[in-house]
């Protein structure tokens, strides 16, 4: 029995860096490793709950990391690992981006309105837990 051994946070932590939920890690993983797979070994093999098995590989198919033959048993197999990096590396640019700007003019807007004012004004107001 193959078992990442000291290796598995490692692993699953760049995958989680990546965008992936705790199980869509370990079910990518573990086709990356295996090519394909019935969805009862893939549950197996990955140490995804049979019972949530479906629901992960549906929502990976619908990000398009995964192909599924039809039929029965449902067979999942891998798309490449390369392509869902790029996906992901270029939507998270475009949030940089939408951010930087967003950033830039709330700034740009607000603080000719905070300096006459800055004795007196809180920026943000504080977090009060409990009580």
């Amino acid at each position: 029995m193959f078992v990442l051994n000291g290796n598995q946070e490692k692993v699953l932590l760049a995958l989680r860096r990546c965008g992936l939920s705790q199980y869509e890690g370990r079910v990518l993983f573990t086709l990356q490793m295996t090519g394909e797979s019935t969805a009862w070994n893939l549950s197996r093999k990955s140490g995804v709950p049979q019972s949530k098995i479906y629901g992960v590989i549906y929502k990976m198919l619908d990000k398009r990391m995964v192909g599924v033959s039809d039929g029965n048993p449902l067979t999942v197999k891998a798309l490449p690992l390369e392509k869902h990096l790029d996906r992901y590396q270029k939507r998270v640019q475009k949030q940089i981006q939408k951010d930087r700007r967003y950033l830039g003019r709330i700034i740009k807007n607000l603080r000719p309105c905070f300096k006459p004012y800055d004795r007196y004004v809180r920026i943000f107001a504080p977090r009060y837990n409990g009580r």
